[in-house]
């Protein structure tokens, strides 16, 4: 079913009153349109357009396209965001938090897509404090947002979910370790990805966090160690330094830097 072209053009246009004036016409049309399992709705244009006004009078009226994919697997949010909407993505959030949690092409939730884009790490922690329990959602990888930000090297990213993770968590123990040593489809933690990209940054934050079980194995049997000692990107040695070490030192050391730059100044 393809949609009518003046509704399309009253959702690129951002014409409410257009809108009204084509249910006047048919009354039925958006019944019709979500029968549809994968479809274009008259939201998914308005949100690539950015025109948020026409996007909420939607979503007043049929909720139900909010969540709803394209034949390209996104939801209006997921095309808002993919579009550099920023202001569309925080209102949609406002009527419905939960959209974070709307999966798309590959398991993907905004919250997936925004830690691979470093230009979107303001919308990574609003996402974190509108919907907590976002951080355990999982692609068809079964990878939380977390290992995607390990797996593909997104440092700035892994290091704002870190810190949220403990803050967020602090007085539940249960969850900080759930979400830090959640194994993907292949076995692996996040201190397995971060080891098999030779990455000692991640790593040592990873080990400074008690609940880090870092002799967990993969399904082939590998710890984070056998992994790093595998990975063939440059020389491992302090990775390797790093993952053998006590987390206290690194603790400690940080805190004697922090009383030394005090008498410096």
């Amino acid at each position: 079913m393809k949609m009518d072209e003046r509704l399309k053009r009253a959702a690129e246009t951002g014409n409410v009153d257009a809108l009204y004036s084509f249910i006047h016409h048919d009354a039925n049309v958006f019944k019709r349109i979500d029968k549809m399992e994968f479809v274009d709705t008259p939201l998914h244009v308005a949100a690539v357009a950015g025109n948020t006004g026409f996007a909420k009078e939607m979503m007043n009226f049929k909720p139900s396209f909010a969540r709803k994919l394209n034949p390209d697997g996104f939801s209006p949010i997921h095309l808002a965001l993919l579009n550099q909407q920023t202001q569309m993505v925080i209102d949609f959030l406002s009527v419905d938090k939960d959209l974070i949690r709307v999966k798309g092409k590959g398991g993907f939730t905004v919250l997936h897509h925004v830690t691979l884009d470093e230009n979107c790490l303001h919308l990574l922690c609003r996402f974190l404090d509108v919907c907590p329990d976002c951080i355990f959602d999982l692609t068809i990888e079964r990878q939380t947002a977390l290992h995607i930000a390990a797996e593909k090297n997104k440092f700035e990213a892994f290091k704002a979910m870190l810190e949220w993770i403990q803050s967020a968590f602090e007085d539940n123990k249960s969850k900080r370790s759930k979400i830090l040593n959640f194994q993907d489809k292949d076995g692996n933690t996040v201190l397995h990805l971060a080891a098999s990209i030779n990455h000692p940054e991640m790593i040592k934050l990873l080990i400074e966090c008690k609940e880090v079980d870092r002799n967990k194995t993969n399904e082939s049997g590998f710890t984070a160690m056998d992994v790093l000692q595998r990975q063939t990107v440059g020389d491992n040695t302090e990775s390797v330094n790093i993952l053998n070490s006590n987390p206290l030192k690194f603790q400690k050391l940080s805190k004697f830097k922090i009383l030394k730059d005090a008498d410096d100044t």
